[in-house]
């Protein structure tokens, strides 16, 4: 992004969730706030609310795209959510399992994982499924794989039935993953404070330490440049690419604060990253320049999600209290 380009605070929208923002996701032009219990919290384009309550029990895991939400609860159902708030059954687990992990994908492709086993549901295809070493830490989908996250590594499948299982290795429990927008990066969050990335291409793998606190959120550039980072009292950014290491084993440092980093999210179309701090402050940081807006102030509860629409016109910021907000922008360049 040019130095010159500036955001404008368009509209601001006030969000009262009565619980723990757990998740968000834009589907559309529709905000999704996930909640510690168990509701899911719809706001529309046109200010329009919408509660909904999918199981009778937990709601234990979500995932989106631009078309839908899909989520797992504790009944071994796995439903479909559209942007309008209709539900679609998707599966039940035949053994009634917690659906601890979900992945969706833009082309209406659902993974979810269940005891140690995970399902894959591509459109025009059959469901099919794979088993495990140990239960799933995360999913997530790249362009020819998904990935899994477990204890002790990460399992690559490829997007095919019968398709070629791979294995990265490495020891300790994995709990999140995450891929370059290229796919030939996988990072994953690890239990301990720090990450850990394979290069899929080039080979090799690097451990991404020195946090002080466990990684709860990353997210890669829109250029695919940088992978920002919480965990510490700055907006941590590992370069990848570099001409010697394709990933660094060194972050760039930016945003320093008196709290911690709780929770980032980078925009889907300029080198511009909101990071959001463990007192509820959030700040957008452009990274070439180091420049600073501040969009929420600090509140007393963390940031615990927040992320951007599609086309970089808004983001949503949830926090543990049930805090919230919907921010609009205007772009300028």
């Amino acid at each position: 992004m040019n130095a010159a380009e500036k955001f404008y605070v368009e509209g601001i929208r006030k969000i009262e969730a009565n619980a723990a923002v757990e998740r968000i996701h834009f589907i559309g032009d529709t905000a999704v706030f996930a909640l510690g219990n168990s509701d899911l919290l719809l706001f529309g384009h046109n200010a329009e609310e919408k509660k909904l309550a999918l199981f009778e029990g937990s709601l234990l895991s979500t995932a989106g795209s631009s078309e839908f939400l899909v989520a797992g609860g504790d009944d071994g159902r796995i439903i479909a959510v559209s942007p309008a708030g209709e539900t679609n059954l998707i599966a039940t687990d035949n053994k009634r399992r917690w659906i601890d992990h979900v992945a969706a994908d833009a082309d209406g492709s659902i993974a979810w994982a269940a005891g140690k086993q995970v399902f894959l549901r591509a459109p025009g295809k059959a469901q099919y499924e794979i088993d495990l070493p140990s239960t799933a830490g995360g999913l997530a989908f790249a362009k020819a794989h998904l990935g899994v996250a477990h204890y002790n590594g990460v399992t690559l499948l490829e997007r095919r039935e019968g398709g070629a299982q791979k294995t990265l290795q490495f020891e300790g429990m994995h709990t999140g993953i995450s891929f370059h927008p290229e796919g030939d990066f996988v990072v994953t969050r690890m239990r301990d404070p720090a990450l850990h990335g394979w290069c899929l291409r080039e080979g090799g793998e690097h451990v991404m330490d020195g946090y002080s606190g466990a990684v709860r959120s990353v997210s890669w550039s829109s250029t695919g440049q940088w992978l920002a980072s919480s965990g510490s009292r700055y907006l941590a950014l590992w370069p990848v690419r570099q001409a010697q290491n394709p990933l660094s084993n060194v972050p760039v440092l930016l945003a320093g604060y008196r709290a911690e980093a709780t929770a980032v999210a980078c925009h889907p179309q300029h080198a511009v990253a909101a990071v959001g701090y463990a007192d509820g402050a959030v700040l957008l940081i452009r990274i070439e320049d180091e420049a600073e807006m501040l969009l929420k102030n600090a509140s007393g509860a963390p940031v615990s999600a927040m992320t951007w629409k599609s086309d970089g016109a808004a983001i949503a910021i949830g926090c543990e209290d049930g805090v919230g907000r919907i921010i609009s922008f205007q772009l300028d360049s």
